[in-house]
């Protein structure tokens, strides 16, 4: 699985939360009142969303953290579990793609798997009769979520889109897709390759893209808990327990712990490599945290220490 993946404790909550670092996420999970062969996609600008892979059918979208996994944990185990987010629901029909009828959904999916490169969107692959079909879903806008799929070049049958569910003022056909007159569905010629939609959820539950407010906790969940703890728990990197002010042997000399040494460690991270852990490297964050996240970052980890205490 690429990409960094980590279980975070919460603090105080008991619960078990799987958290999205800088590269999308696929995870098969049990989720409450969801279908049980449904998948959970999260991506690292807080955008995640589930799809139904019986039916290649794009189910509901979430802003914020991930899931929270601990019904999967607790216990013996395979008990739903939940998303960290206000659910926002498409409300599409089920299998929206058609070939031939508009008005009728596909005797027979057979869902492949998914590819992904690097931090790109993971493109989910099936046939839907016969029809080999590639999705992706992504959401660069508040509010809206674009649906894209890549069709065979040598199809001989229409393809439809069912817009039930959204208004047409709510729908924004891609180049090359056009209406039906009765406005129930969007269709692309034969011939054509890609098929792309964008859907506006302005009024419903939730909001897309809503921007979360910065703070030291969020910084650490994306960019530190993958490999520092806060509770002591040994990682492949040193834990930030008991941190704040103790003097670390590095692999040069004795450095006490303070707001410089964090700044330059994210900064400079192979600067002052602490006894023990020079195995995995750990990447520079420059150019990805500003310094006033740097700041907010440096302040959680004392603020952690002192509530410690």
């Amino acid at each position: 699985m690429s990409g960094i993946v980590f279980l975070l404790l919460a603090q105080g909550a008991g619960a078990v939360d799987l958290n999205v670092d800088d590269r999308p996420l696929v995870y098969r999970v049990t989720l409450q009142k969801t279908p049980s062969r449904a998948i959970a996609v999260g991506y690292p600008n807080q955008f995640n969303y589930v799809v139904d892979s019986t039916s290649l059918t794009p189910l509901y979208i979430w802003t914020g953290g991930f899931l929270n996994l601990n019904g999967e944990l607790k216990g013996r185990g395979g008990n739903p579990c939940s998303i960290r987010g206000a659910r926002v629901e498409l409300n599409l029909s089920r299998s929206p793609l058609r070939f031939g009828d508009p008005t009728q959904e596909p005797d027979n999916t057979v869902f492949i798997g998914y590819r992904r490169q690097g931090r790109e969107a993971p493109v989910f692959q099936a046939e839907i009769d016969g029809q080999p079909i590639a999705m992706r879903l992504w959401s660069e806008t508040k509010n809206q979520v674009t649906i894209e799929y890549e069709l065979a070049e040598d199809r001989q049958q229409q393809v439809y889109f069912s817009t039930s569910g959204f208004t047409r003022e709510a729908v924004t056909p891609g180049q090359g897709v056009t209406w039906l007159a009765d406005g129930s569905a969007l269709t692309l010629p034969v011939g054509k390759k890609s098929f792309r939609v964008t859907l506006d959820l302005t009024g419903r539950k939730g909001l897309v893209m809503k921007k979360q407010k910065v703070t030291g906790r969020l910084l650490y969940t994306q960019y530190c808990s993958a490999c520092h703890s806060l509770n002591g728990l040994k990682m492949i990197g040193p834990t930030f327990k008991e941190l704040w002010g103790k003097t670390k042997t590095v692999l040069v000399k004795g450095q006490r712990v303070d707001a410089e040494y964090i700044k330059r460690s994210v900064i400079d991270p192979q600067h002052d490599i602490v006894d023990g852990y020079a195995l995995v490297p750990m990447p520079s964050f420059k150019g990805i945290l500003s310094a006033k996240e740097i700041d907010l970052l440096v302040s959680f980890i004392k603020q952690n220490e002192e509530q410690e205490k």
